[in-house]
């Protein structure tokens, strides 16, 4: 029996804009590209509070989106001085698509997560 989550995920996939950030630190190494490519197929997963309806979802978004881009950007980079400094809502849209996923199901009944 699996149990329901009282949480929504929301996917995150880089835009051509991460990359091109990502590549300024990449020394020719070309490993950015190979990265983008992997978040691209395998995005980030991000477990957030649920939500109901329409509104309730742009409102959980409106809450997060600072974190959810600052730990895409600590996923490339460490240290934060080198991030861009205007990390503005228009550019988190710029630089990441969203999935977002209402339902989540925990199959592992041996170790659940909180839930109902």
């Amino acid at each position: 029996m699996s149990g329901l989550l009282n949480r929504s995920a929301f996917l995150l996939r880089p835009h051509a804009p991460y990359l091109a950030w990502a590549k300024q630190d990449d020394d020719e190494r070309n490993i950015a590209e190979s990265v983008f490519q992997s978040l691209r197929e395998r995005p980030q997963v991000f477990l957030l509070p649920e939500w109901v309806d329409p509104e309730s979802q742009r409102a959980v978004l409106n809450e997060f989106w600072p974190a959810l881009f600052e730990s895409m950007l600590e996923g490339w980079l460490l240290d934060a001085t080198l991030w861009p400094s205007d990390r503005t809502r228009e550019r988190f849209d710029e630089w990441f698509e969203v999935t977002i996923i209402s339902m989540i199901r925990d199959l592992n009944t041996d170790d659940p997560l909180g839930c109902w």
